[in-house]
């Protein structure tokens, strides 16, 4: 061992002190006293150099004597240790700016890292930065996002700023779950409201009182409220809502509301107007003014109106210059069958009882007799020849009550008597064969006419027969034990 003492070393080595020699065990210290024992190094020069051993065991150690502060191994592994795992030491690493420092707190076991101008950041090169539990992110203002690896959290306050042109969220389905309130989730200052309290969502409210509402109720303004269109805007320059569906230049439908002073409902074909409905509720097809609640407009003469029954045409109404054609028309009357009796086969003949049908109205279960309503007698089938009580024929049952009807009990069933038109009849054979134009009256036969006797038209007469029937060529009902047979008839 080298022993220096007094001036030797400052004025011998002037910029470097080096001290050598093999350390055997960790009870050699290389640096010691005139009396051997081992004291503190004082290196007050510019540069000092430590050059240890090139063996395993060769360590440069701080110590307090006993216990190691700062250990090097000298076995080219490059690891530094400070303190003696469990006695809870601290590395302060200190900046040349005042305030600016790295610190891990071993009693915490937190990293820290303070900045004096609020720009100190954490700079990863290359690599992962990985954290075992949760790793939190905070603001001086106490706000921060955190993250425990399964969830993240943006604290009360935090704005979450996303730069990123593109969000892409496309490799599984996503759930949001939503605060249960009103504004749950707003976008734009009100442009978007999700009200998860009722499952609704308004766009330009942030409280929207339907599953969707589209501006706030009661404003106006200009422009379309909704407008769906694959092709285009069309021009809208007054106050009201719009919908628009427009698919190219020639083909789409919107439907607008005016409230500019004429308000009204219209629905275009492009720009072509199809319907309009107006400030009186009243409907126009063909038409921009319509007078009453059904206006119809063509352009010349034709089929104005059909009537359907499965996509199949069984009536219609046209026009042919002024006259108007009701097309495969009959004419019928309302009645309702009395308890005990049975609803008839089509065209079987009935008188009218003299019976005046009472009007019972049932609301919330009271029952309401009004009177002076329409008047509509009971029926019933007859075995008189010649009856002038006759009514009509069987046409049918029309509907299973009377709700909202002007006559009859609400509870029953509403059946119909043809009487005007074109419809059909049951005849026998009581009175002969029957020729085209014969009128027909009553018979002896329940249900079923016969052959008129007189050639006049009189108060029983219940029609025209348009066909012959010679009787010799139907077959007798075997279950009726007579001839029968239906055939059209005009009233």
């Amino acid at each position: 061992m080298a022993t220096l003492t007094g001036n030797t070393i400052a004025s011998t080595y002037l910029g470097v002190l080096n001290v050598s020699g093999a350390v055997g065990a960790d009870t050699v210290e290389p640096v010691t006293d005139g009396a051997g024992t081992s004291t503190s190094l004082s290196l007050s020069q510019q540069r000092a150099k430590i050059t240890l051993g090139t063996g395993g065991a060769d360590d440069f150690i701080i110590t307090n004597g006993s216990l190691n502060i700062l250990t090097i191994e000298g076995d080219n592994s490059g690891t530094v240790s400070v303190g003696v795992a469990g006695t809870g030491h601290d590395v302060t690493f200190y900046s040349g700016t005042s305030g600016d420092q790295l610190v891990w707190d071993a009693s915490e076991e937190v990293l820290q890292i303070t900045g004096t101008d609020g720009q100190t950041s954490l700079d990863v090169l290359d690599g992962d930065v990985r954290v075992v539990d949760k790793i939190y992110f905070f603001d001086r203002d106490g706000e921060y996002i955190s993250s425990d690896g399964t969830d993240l959290t943006i604290a009360a306050g935090t704005a979450l700023n996303i730069t990123a042109d593109v969000i892409d969220l496309s490799d599984a389905t996503k759930d949001v779950t939503l605060n249960a309130a009103v504004d749950a989730l707003n976008f734009d200052s009100n442009t978007l409201s999700i009200d998860a309290t009722n499952n609704r969502v308004g766009i330009g409210t942030t409280a929207p009182t339907q599953l969707l509402q589209v501006g706030l109720a009661g404003a106006s303004g200009n422009g379309a409220s909704i407008s769906l269109a694959a092709y285009g805007g069309l021009s809208y320059s007054h106050g009201g809502y719009q919908i628009q569906v427009a698919s190219n230049s020639n083909l789409g439908l919107y439907m607008d509301t005016d409230n500019s002073g004429s308000a009204h409902t219209t629905f275009y074909n492009y720009t072509t107007e199809l319907i309009r409905i107006n400030s009186s509720g009243y409907m126009g097809i063909g038409t921009v003014s319509p007078a009453n609640p059904l206006a119809v407009n063509r352009s010349g003469d034709g089929v104005i109106v059909d009537f359907e029954s499965e996509d199949t045409v069984e009536g219609t109404v046209s026009i042919s210059g002024n006259t108007t054609s009701y097309n495969a028309f009959v004419g019928s009357h309302y009645t309702q069958l009395k308890d005990g009796q049975n609803d008839l086969p089509v065209g079987a003949v009935v008188i009218s009882t003299g019976e005046i049908i009472t009007c019972n109205l049932v609301a919330e279960s009271t029952i309401t007799n009004i009177a002076n309503k329409e008047y509509f007698t009971y029926i019933n089938t007859t075995t008189t020849a010649s009856n002038p009580a006759v009514y009509g024929t069987w046409l049918g049952k029309m509907s299973d009550d009377a709700k909202g009807h002007s006559f009859g009990d609400d509870d029953k069933p509403i059946y119909l008597v043809a009487q005007v038109g074109l419809f059909k009849i049951r005849v026998t054979d009581t009175n002969g064969n029957i020729s085209n134009g014969d009128y027909l009256e009553s018979s002896t036969r329940a249900m079923e006419a016969q052959k008129q006797t007189s050639t006049s038209k009189v108060n029983s007469t219940i029609g025209k027969s348009m066909i012959d029937v010679n009787w010799s060529s139907v077959e007798t009902d075997t279950d009726l034990g007579y001839k029968w047979k239906l055939i059209p008839c005009t009233f």
